[in-house]
C-alpha cells in the first residue's frame, strides 16, 4: 500500500486478464495502450472492505486480491502457452486505492503468487495380442458366429470387420502397468491409433468408447465365447466421430487416429477403492463404419497407445511466482490439500511484466 490519502469507499473493482499467449510490456507513449488488448471474457469481482487500507506500506490480506485461478487457467490452457511466457492482467472500477508502483519501490511492486501442481504423464501400449481382441455382436449384416473372436488377427476394424458395416464387432483393448496413483486428477487421455490400412474405410464412423467396470481386468480369451461383451462396463461413454474421409494413408498416427479425451472414464476407475498403481484398464470400441488400426498381432511398436495426463494429488507439490530476492518459507501447520490450481495476486492497477517462474518448491502436502 502507497499512500492513503485518496482512500475512497465503497471500493468496488473487477479484474481482467489480457487474452493473449504471451502479452508484450505496456508503451506508456501509445494512446489506449492497455484498454485495446483484448480480455477474457471472464473476469474477477474484489470488493475492497470499506475502512481497509489505512495504513502505509502494509501488505496483507486486505491487499490481496480474490482468487484468479480461473483467469490464470484459462491463460495457461491455451495452445500457445509456453513456459516462462507472461501474462497481463487489468483492473478497473469504483472508489480509489493506492498501491506501489515499480517505478516506486521495486520491492514492493504488485508481485503475482501462484500455487499449482505440475502434471505427470505416462504412456502404455498394447503388450500382448489377447490384450487387443475382437468379438462379433449382434447387428443386421453379421455373418460371423456370434460372441466368437477375431484371434490372431493383424488389424483392428473399429465398427465393423468389413466395409459396409458389413459383421460388427467390439474391439477389447487391455493396456498394463498403468503406475498411476489411487485417486489421481486425470488432466487428459487419449488412445492413439496407427493406419493398418484404408480399403475398408467406410463413412460415417461413429464410435462409443467405454472402460471395464473392474480394479484390475485380466487379459482378453480367444477361446471364450462373449469374453468382450460379458465384461461389466461403466455407465458412462465417450462418443468418438472420425472425420469423414480420413485414414487414408497407412502407418499414419496423428490427430484423426486420436481418441477425444476419455478422463472421465480413467477418472472412475483411479477413484475406486480397489484401485492401485500399476494395475491395467480395459476399454471397448463399437460403432457403426469402419477404420483400420495396427494391432499388436501385427506390429507390436504400432499397437493403440494409451497417454495419460495425471496430478498426483496424494503428494501435492504447490509452487509459488515471486521475485527471484524473496525467500518462501514452508508453512506450519500444513494447509488443507489445496485445488490444483489456487491463487491471488496482491494489489496491482499495472504492472509491466509477470514474475518469472521459480525453481524452488513450496510445501508439499
Amino acid at each position: 500500500m502507497d499512500a492513503v490519502s485518496k482512500n475512497t469507499d465503497p471500493s468496488e473493482l473487477y479484474i481482467y486478464a489480457q487474452d493473449a499467449d504471451n502479452p508484450l510490456t505496456f508503451s506508456p507513449d501509445t494512446l489506449f495502450n492497455l484498454s485495446s488488448r483484448p480480455q477474457l471474457k471472464d473476469s474477477i469481482f474484489w470488493k475492497i472492505p470499506d475502512g481497509t487500507w489505512k495504513t502505509a506500506n502494509v501488505a496483507g490480506p486486505d491487499q490481496r486480491t480474490p482468487d484468479l485461478s480461473r483467469l490464470v487457467q484459462a491463460l495457461v490452457d491455451r495452445n500457445g502457452w509456453a513456459d516462462g511466457n507472461a501474462m497481463a492482467f487489468f483492473i478497473k472500477g469504483i472508489g480509489t486505492r493506492e498501491v506501489d508502483a515499480a517505478d516506486d519501490e521495486a520491492a514492493k511492486a504488485p508481485m503475482l503468487v501462484i500455487e499449482y501442481v505440475p502434471a505427470s504423464s505416462l504412456s502404455s501400449r498394447v503388450a500382448s495380442g489377447n490384450d487387443d481382441l475382437e468379438e462379433y455382436i449382434p447387428g443386421a449384416n453379421q455373418t460371423k458366429t456370434l460372441g466368437s473372436m477375431d484371434a490372431g488377427s493383424s488389424d483392428l476394424e473399429l465398427g465393423s470387420e468389413a466395409a459396409n458395416n458389413k459383421d460388427p464387432q467390439l474391439v477389447g483393448i487391455r493396456f498394463t502397468d498403468l503406475n498411476i496413483p489411487q485417486g489421481a486428477l486425470i488432466r487428459n487421455a487419449y488412445i492413439q491409433f496407427t493406419v493398418d490400412a484404408v480399403s475398408k474405410n467406410t463413412d460415417p464412423s461413429e464410435l462409443y468408447i467405454y472402460a471395464q467396470d473392474s480394479d484390475n481386468p485380466l487379459t482378453f480369451s480367444p477361446d471364450t465365447l462373449f469374453n468382450i461383451s460379458s465384461r461389466p462396463q461403466l455407465k458412462d461413454s465417450i462418443f468418438w466421430k472420425i472425420p469423414d474421409g480420413t485414414w487414408k494413408t497407412a502407418n499414419v498416427a496423428g490427430p484423426d487416429q486420436r481418441t477425444p479425451n476419455i478422463a472421465s472414464l480413467l477418472q472412475a476407475l483411479i477413484n475406486r477403492e480397489g484401485w492401485k498403481a500399476g494395475n491395467a484398464m480395459a476399454f471397448f470400441i463399437k460403432g457403426n463404419g469402419t477404420r483400420e488400426a495396427d494391432s499388436a498381432d501385427d506390429e507390436p511398436q504400432k499397437a493403440p497407445l494409451l497417454v495419460v495426463e495425471y496430478i498426483n494429488v496424494s503428494s501435492l507439490m504447490p509452487h509459488r511466482w515471486q521475485p527471484a530476492t524473496t525467500t518462501w518459507k514452508n508453512t506450519s501447520p500444513a494447509p488443507t490439500r489445496p485445488k490444483p490450481w489456487d491463487l491471488w495476486i496482491r494489489a496491482a492497477p499495472t504492472w509491466n511484466s509477470a514474475p518469472k517462474r521459480p525453481t524452488t518448491k513450496i510445501r508439499s502436502w
